[in-house]
């Protein structure tokens, strides 16, 4: 099983990491177009790889295997963990069309695309993230420390305190009294959200779950009509045929319950519908990208308007993270100052009650 080759998880479960995989597949392109055989090719890469790397023992293998008869893809399918299912049917597809250059640097563009597109979006998400943990982090000591060293000199002083500080004081002992059990709820929480997601039938649930969250569910169905799109494109370009290629596309989406809606449209393209038809079935594509499906289907230009579907909904994701960013910054900002600002007047009020009773 080989998830999706283009996102932060599938890369983690690869023992290539992704510049050491891009920095792979551009020698091996460079290389044999030059004109270098492949087991020479292989040979070179290997002239650069340190031995204790796992990845030699891998180059190594493979190098034995071609000069043994076996072809590139066929070699390399003994290493699934190392070489992605796309990237194997895209070097079959090379060899078996004589265009196996073409076919390196083909992924080594589709790979450059979608890590764009990766780094883009987590460059939109982390600053909203890193000011709510902030937030976050500003209440909680409060809560824990500052408010209760304040309640500490009021009951030495016996001041009289004003409601609002009361009120201050209840909700700081009740968010005390809470705050192991949270701190237990959140950690038993990841472990069972963990082992779950291990289930078939778990994650299932949980990424179906993530296609009906509201507003954010937009986002991440267009984000997976992105790369499904730039996904088939970069396969069936190759001359793999459509429905090969949508059973390729269907088991390297990260989304199961989008990849279980794929592989039903993948069935009724076999009973001889349409794509843009079946997926309209799914549920899951919005018209735009239908009809510039259709039209391709319609023109024999399908990849041309795939391509044309992942640049559009690149774009269309990465411009609603921004306005969502622009949005949420500030807001978080105003809650925060909020949230900091009634809590220091509500601790301050006795000090002013009591400065003005000595002054009177």
């Amino acid at each position: 099983d080989i998830s999706e080759v283009y996102t932060v998880s599938a890369i983690a479960r690869r023992k290539f990491n992704l510049r050491d995989f891009l920095t792979f597949n551009q020698e091996l392109y460079i290389l044999i177009k030059s004109g270098q055989p492949l087991v020479r090719a292989l040979e070179i890469i290997l002239e650069k790889v340190p031995q204790k790397k796992g990845i030699y023992r891998v180059i190594e293998s493979i190098k034995k295997d071609i000069a043994q008869g076996y072809s590139l893809s066929e070699a390399m399918e003994k290493f699934p963990e190392y070489f992605p299912l796309l990237y194997i049917s895209n070097i079959k597809a090379g060899e078996k069309g004589g265009n196996l250059v073409d076919r390196l640097k083909e992924y080594q563009i589709f790979m450059k695309k979608t890590e764009e597109m990766r780094r883009k979006i987590v460059s939109a998400s982390i600053y909203p993230m890193m000011v709510l943990a902030v937030i976050l982090g500003a209440v909680i000591f409060l809560f824990t420390y500052v408010i209760p060293n304040f309640s500490k000199i009021y009951l030495e002083a016996n001041v009289e305190l004003p409601l609002a500080t009361i009120i201050l004081l209840k909700v700081t002992n009740v968010f005390k009294f809470l705050f192991p059990f949270i701190i237990v709820s959140v950690i038993l929480f990841i472990i069972i959200y963990t082992r779950v997601k291990r289930t078939f039938k778990g994650k299932l649930l949980i990424d179906g779950l993530k296609l009906k969250i509201p507003f954010v569910s937009n986002i991440y169905k267009n984000y997976l009509v992105s790369n499904f799109a730039r996904t088939l494109s970069a396969i069936i370009k190759g001359g793999i045929p459509l429905v090969t290629a949508l059973k390729i596309t269907s088991n390297v989406s990260t989304n199961s319950s989008f990849s279980e809606r794929l592989k039903k449209a993948t069935k009724l393209v076999e009973e001889g519908n349409s794509l843009s038809l079946a997926l309209e079935e799914t549920n899951l594509f919005p018209s735009i990208a239908l009809r510039l499906i259709k039209s391709g289907e319609g023109t024999g230009s399908l990849w041309e308007m795939l391509d044309e579907v992942a640049e559009y909904y690149d774009n269309l994701v990465i411009d609603s993270l921004t306005m969502v960013t622009t949005l949420v910054e500030p807001a978080l900002m105003i809650v925060m100052g909020l949230v900091v600002g009634v809590i220091v007047i509500a601790m301050y009020l006795p000090i002013f009650s009591l400065a003005g009773a000595v002054g009177g």
